[in-house]
């Protein structure tokens, strides 16, 4: 699992100047498309939430936590200190949401990077430009974009503490895990997705003591969040449980295309194709009479499979 410095394969993504340069150029671009639509649609209600939160004083602020939206807390303190600066109109939060999202891309880039090399990196990132999940949350003045940046270098983080198996990046990794839920305390369940990632590449038992003591610290920091903000669950006890229909559409449509069931089918099928096309085309090679060493000269050329190279 070591990194090379080819441009196919994973990469010290950090020291990397051309995956740096990616990531900066297209975390540019995601933040002016942010930029593009953040005056047009007027202010809604989880919107004029936030403005009213933070033109609040601190103490007041902090008062009102006490008894509500807790779990919002974090952002309107981040969004406190930016209208500080930039002002308390709808439209300077929404630019700093599309900063976010700029943050969110560059980690997809560095990530990618990471794990499969500057190709895929540079193909990620493009992919997280168009998403409509992440267009929208850059041009809304809520903490989804927050969160998404948050979560994104958190992975960054954990791959990194996987690999180079030094301290600092499981510091880095605790940190960002308690960030990240005290931004969105449900992202908590990006734990057990890093756990998943653990039992598939198994790795020694060093690196499932350091993820444990990691975890264990974050949610030890995190326990009194988490108490108090149970306590405040009320605020939403109208909404409905979500049946397993609700579940599903949420974790195919919403969470990837913001709800837009046209853009999500044939989304997922090129997304299958270009995962399961690379593995295919060897079933067929199996049994085509062209000689088996055309094949592994230019199969690689394989449009689909040139970001896995």
């Amino acid at each position: 699992m070591e990194p090379s410095s080819s441009s196919g394969t994973p990469v010290r993504a950090w020291r990397d100047l051309s995956v740096a340069a990616w990531s900066v150029l297209l975390a540019c671009i995601a933040v002016l498309v942010g930029l593009w639509g953040a005056g047009r649609p007027s202010a809604w209600t989880d919107e004029v939430a936030t403005l009213v939160a933070v033109r609040r004083s601190m103490p007041v602020l902090v008062a009102l936590l006490g008894h509500m939206d807790l779990v919002h807390g974090f952002w309107y303190v981040v969004v406190q200190a930016w209208t500080a600066t930039f002002g308390d109109s709808v439209v300077a939060v929404r630019i700093l949401s599309a900063v976010f999202t700029g943050c969110a891309t560059a980690g997809v880039v560095v990530l990618g990077a990471v794990l499969a090399g500057r190709r895929l990196a540079v193909a990620s990132g493009f992919a997280m430009l168009v998403l409509p999940v992440s267009t929208g949350a850059a041009i809304e003045a809520r903490s989804e974009a927050f969160v998404t940046a948050l979560a994104t270098w958190t992975a960054v983080a954990f791959v990194l503490a996987v690999r180079e198996r030094k301290a600092s990046w499981w510091i880095l990794y605790a940190c960002g895990i308690a960030a990240t839920a005290l931004a969105f305390v449900q992202s908590l369940t990006l734990v057990v997705a890093h756990a998943l990632v653990l039992l598939a590449v198994r790795p020694s038992g060093q690196v499932w003591r350091r993820f444990t003591l990691t975890v264990g610290c974050a949610l030890a920091a995190l326990a009194p969040f988490v108490v108090l903000a149970e306590r405040q669950k009320g605020q939403i006890g109208w909404v409905e449980a979500p049946t397993a229909w609700d579940v599903a559409r949420t974790l195919s449509v919403h969470e990837w295309f913001g709800g837009q069931a046209p853009f999500a089918a044939p989304a997922w099928l090129a997304m299958a194709a270009v995962v399961l096309l690379p593995w295919g085309f060897p079933l067929a090679w199996r049994s085509s009479p062209v000689p088996p060493r055309f094949w592994r000269s230019h199969g690689p050329s394989c449009p689909t499979s040139w970001c896995w190279r």
